[in-house]
């Protein structure tokens, strides 16, 4: 790759992918933080991350065997990026994801770790702990204010988890980032046990009535999927 493709300007990135600057901004700010990205000189390059499967990720081959024809079918269905993640250690670890080979391309890459209270897939995990385990991860630690969006009180957070597992979906209202919406559904083991969740990322403009119940529905449809072929008997 060229010096050009490897830094670019804030600018540059912002009409090259035609999406609003705050927007862009609040990704490269993310990217930063998981060192994806490195900012030298008001220009962004590519920074080094080292990839946290490990073991986790081992132990879920099965799982990721299963839900990969899923995803990718879901991706290219709906055009959107869909993605699978566990809880693992208090954190959301992204295990894997899948852009469509056409529509709306956007997702934190493959061995991310991000704060659960925040994001869909995250709730989604939580809402299915026991209030102790839950207990447990938030008893030394704040909840993160992201935007103006992010749920940062802990009987708040409880009451949304009650509500997400009764339903068996969740919504990130642009608690993360502005600008994106994400929707997510749990993935059942044999046991019953909740053991992942998929996800859809976008813009908000893509994720709103009618297209939120449709794409929505679609999600769940496929988590269901994916439950019944790990052996999951509701």
């Amino acid at each position: 790759m060229s010096d050009k493709e490897n830094n670019v300007t804030l600018k540059e990135l912002t009409e090259e992918l035609g999406f609003p600057k705050s927007t862009i901004s609040g990704l490269l700010k993310t990217l930063e933080q998981y060192d994806f990205v490195n900012k030298v000189n008001n220009k962004y390059e590519l920074g080094i991350h080292l990839f946290e499967l490990g073991t986790k990720v081992r132990k879920n081959t099965k799982l990721d065997v299963v839900a990969r024809p899923y995803l990718e079918d879901l991706a290219d269905k709906i055009k959107e990026t869909v993605n699978l993640g566990i809880l693992d250690n208090g954190k959301v670890l992204l295990l894997d994801k899948y852009m469509p080979s056409s529509g709306f391309q956007i997702g934190a890459q493959i061995g991310t770790r991000l704060e659960p209270h925040c994001i869909a897939l995250g709730k989604v995990l939580l809402a299915n702990l026991s209030e102790r385990k839950i207990d447990n991860i938030y008893k030394d630690q704040e909840l993160t204010k992201k935007t103006d969006h992010t749920i940062t009180d802990y009987e708040e957070l409880k009451k949304e988890l009650k509500k997400i597992k009764d339903q068996e979906y969740a919504v990130d209202n642009e608690e993360l980032l502005e600008d994106m919406r994400c929707i997510a559904a749990p993935i059942y083991n044999g046991g019953g046990e909740n053991i992942a969740a998929i996800s859809i990322t976008t813009l908000v403009s893509r994720l709103k009535n009618e297209k939120l119940e449709n794409k929505k529905g679609q999600l769940r449809y496929a988590a269901r999927k994916i439950s019944k072929d790990l052996g999951y008997k509701p």
